[in-house]
């Protein structure tokens, strides 16, 4: 359930921050740089996207989940 994590002010949860959360775990190990060059999104852009800097396009949210064999549905928050 995502309700541990902060609540938007119309008490919806916030989305952008799961997502950042679940590409940060997704990632785990592996550099940036590495899914960089694998993905064609830049490492500079994944940080900011996981560090919560910068709200991700459908597009790249779609690369990534594609990269780390996540469903988006999950990486954007939607389900558990």
């Amino acid at each position: 359930m995502v309700h541990n994590l902060r609540m938007e002010t119309n008490n919806t949860p916030d989305y952008r921050a799961i997502c950042a959360k679940r590409l940060r775990e997704a990632r785990g190990k592996r550099s940036t740089t590495t899914v960089a060059k694998a993905t064609g999104v830049s490492d500079s852009a994944i940080s900011r996207y996981e560090n919560n800097k910068r709200e991700i396009g459908l597009v790249n949210l779609c690369k990534l989940a594609k990269y780390y064999d996540e469903d988006l549905n999950y990486l954007a928050g939607l389900i558990d």
